[in-house]
């Protein structure tokens, strides 16, 4: 049997050899997620951007924010890229590092890496021009930055209504009329004057250099209005290049939102409205060019206030009826004047047949934002509503004429009854508590007429003419302007009216009702004798009221108020302010005691052991224990806030 053969045993086959992989880098850098750009700019002197601007896509990886800054010159436009962040924002990313000349922060420049706030303080130059790189840097020295314009820029202006005082007023950049967080704001001067500053060019969205329209207003909210002492019930807009915000900007600008070329929205406003046509509406100040007889001013000034008049009282009218917000209700209205103006329509704003059907439209607008209100039953009452609102212009008509006062303090009579009370009974009349016909009777005719002539002006409220710095030999002996040196300004026995402009200046009204304006600088205001109203300004000022019931608004900086004798209101605004509470000097009424910011001061040998703190209603009242006299009230403060540490010695 022959022997199988043995079969062959295979050969195994070698196993492949693994392609090695690269190493994996163990860290990678952070990302552009929320670029600064992206996030809004400086509102007043600061900017804090977001913790998340940058992330890193390890977790658990921290980032370090830090900033640079580089001369605008020295970087053009091909030493960066435009990139996208996380969120679809554009951003400018450095193409090469080395082409950021770095150059060290001013004194006036911090940065804080740990609350991420970038702050300029007030010695800030008027003018600069920078770069400011942002870095993000995670903990293994991998970094992302981006780039942002960094330039002084201002508005500077009035708000007018007559001047409109205390107003908040800002650069509304998304054009909702409301001051969203990162826009930038500031609060009006007791002239309505206003410098709203901006420090980035992050609100220049298409980088020309210049905020234009379509990148948003100007709105001014809130004040009080010098002339009559009535605050001021309606926004008023402007284009961002305006000087001067009024109800004819407001109109301007709405025009502009709906497409029309700025020119042409000025032309059709001054078409309508019976203006000239030389004039620029975004800047002429109505009331220093109706006091200085320039050509253009009492026409502009007449159609400024019968477009106050209207808007406000027909937004009052609709509030009265509506849910709708009192901003939403302005809108409505300007938008159903400006579709008229759009088409050509010649307005007579004293002339009812004219503002019946922008009412009626109005009315139209609200009831599609707010669908609770009843258009049927306003409409009852639109056409003697536009009666009432033609008469009050009708009586500016008339101020415009009158040869026996000035025009602005007529025109400010008129109106002291039509935002006032003529405004609040068109309210009820909306709201169901009055009647139209009690509403007609009360506000035309010879019942009217009599309401004008009982007015009573605010004393010491000035309607100052603006004239820029002035020399003293140039002003009549009741009204005294100062210069931008540190000057010394004295009254006389009249009503005077002194106004320091810039530097430090003292401020004496001696006798009369005066009204005393130091303007920029540390300045001095001694009220003396009298009904006086003092205005501080900017800057750490001391007002003193003396004898007399006083009205004393410091304005921005840590300023000292003194009410004097007399019962006076005392308003500290912005900054640390302190107040002086004394014996035998009257009562003082503090609007906008601050607890933890403001003091009380107590002089005459007062201390704090000697005193009581009640509560009445929503106001503490301050008392010397031994007599029940009343030394001050704070509004709006709880008294379990007030104790000894709100206090010091004079």
């Amino acid at each position: 049997t022959p022997t199988p053969p043995n079969p062959p045993t295979p050969t195994p086959p070698n196993p492949p050899t693994p392609t090695p992989e690269p190493p994996t880098d163990s860290n990678r850098p952070p990302v552009v997620n929320s670029s600064v750009l992206s996030q809004g700019g400086f509102k007043t002197n600061e900017l804090t951007f977001a913790a998340n601007t940058d992330t890193d896509p390890d977790p658990g990886d921290k980032i370090s924010y830090t900033i640079c800054l580089a001369d605008y010159n020295a970087v053009d436009s091909s030493a960066y890229r435009w990139k996208s962040d996380r969120n679809g924002r554009s951003y400018r990313e450095l193409i090469d590092k080395s082409s950021f000349p770095e150059i060290p922060l001013p004194s006036w420049l911090t940065f804080n890496p740990e609350t991420r706030t970038v702050k300029i303080d007030e010695t800030r130059p008027k003018n600069f021009n920078y770069w400011l790189k942002i870095t993000g840097t995670d903990s293994s020295g991998a970094s992302v930055s981006e780039i942002v314009r960094f330039k002084s820029s201002s508005f500077r202006g009035f708000v007018i209504d007559s001047y409109i005082a205390g107003s908040t007023i800002f650069l509304d950049a998304n054009k909702n009329g409301i001051l969203d967080p990162n826009e930038p704001s500031a609060i009006t001067g007791p002239n309505g004057e206003f410098e709203l500053n901006l420090a980035s060019d992050i609100f220049d969205k298409n980088q020309n250099g210049e905020i234009d329209p379509e990148e948003g207003n100007l709105v001014a909210t809130g004040g009080t209005d010098t002339a009559t002492g009535l605050p001021l019930e309606t926004p008023v807009t402007a284009p961002p290049d305006a000087t001067v915000v009024t109800l004819l900007t407001s109109l301007v600008a709405d025009l502009i939102d709906k497409g029309v070329t700025p020119a042409e929205a000025q032309s059709l406003v001054k078409t309508s409205l019976a203006i000239p046509a030389n004039i620029d509406l975004t800047s002429l100040d109505p009331i220093a060019a109706t006091n200085n007889n320039q050509p253009g001013g009492i026409a502009t000034l007449s159609a400024m206030v019968k477009v106050q008049n209207f808007i406000t009282q027909t937004a009052a009218a609709i509030d009265g009826a509506s849910s709708a917000s009192n901003t939403d209700i302005v809108k409505a209205v300007v938008s159903s004047i400006t579709s008229r103006i759009q088409s050509g329509t010649v307005l007579n704003l004293s002339n009812a047949a004219d503002l019946e059907p922008i009412i009626q439209q109005t009315a139209a607008k609200i009831q599609q934002i707010d669908p609770s209100f009843n258009r049927q039953k306003f409409a009852q009452t639109t056409s003697q509503s536009a009666t009432v609102m033609a008469t009050a212009n009708q009586r500016i008509d008339a101020a415009i004429s009158s040869t026996t006062t000035s025009i602005p303090e007529a025109i400010a009579r008129v109106q002291k009854v039509a935002l006032g009370e003529t405004t609040q009974d068109l309210k009820a009349v909306g709201a169901g508590t009055k009647s139209i016909s009690q509403a007609v009777a009360e506000n035309t005719g010879t019942a009217l007429d009599t309401q004008i002539q009982a007015v009573t002006l605010p004393a010491g409220i000035a309607t100052p003419v603006v004239t820029g710095d002035a020399d003293l030999g140039s002003n009549s002996p009741d009204r005294i302007l100062g210069t931008n040196d540190d000057d010394i300004l004295t009254g006389g026995s009249g009503n005077d009216v002194l106004m320091g402009m810039r530097g430090n200046d003292y401020l004496d009204g001696t006798l009369g009702n005066d009204s005393l304006f130091g303007g920029k600088g540390n300045d001095i205001l001694l009220g003396g004798g009298g009904d006086d109203a003092l205005f501080g300004g900017r800057g750490a000022d001391i007002l003193n009221g003396g004898d007399g019931n006083d009205i004393l608004l410091a304005g921005k900086g840590n300023d000292l108020l003194i009410g004097g004798l007399g019962t006076d209101t005392l308003t500290g605004g912005n900054g640390n302010d302190k107040f002086l509470l004394a014996t035998n000097a009257g009562t003082d009424t503090i609007t906008d005691f601050e607890v933890g910011k403001d003091l009380l001061v107590l002089g005459n040998n007062l201390t704090f052991a000697q005193l009581s703190i009640t509560q009445e209603n929503s106001a503490t009242f301050i008392r010397l224990s031994a007599t029940g006299a009343i030394l001050a009230s704070l509004n709006g403060v709880a008294a379990s806030a007030i104790d000894a540490t709100n206090f010091n010695i004079a």
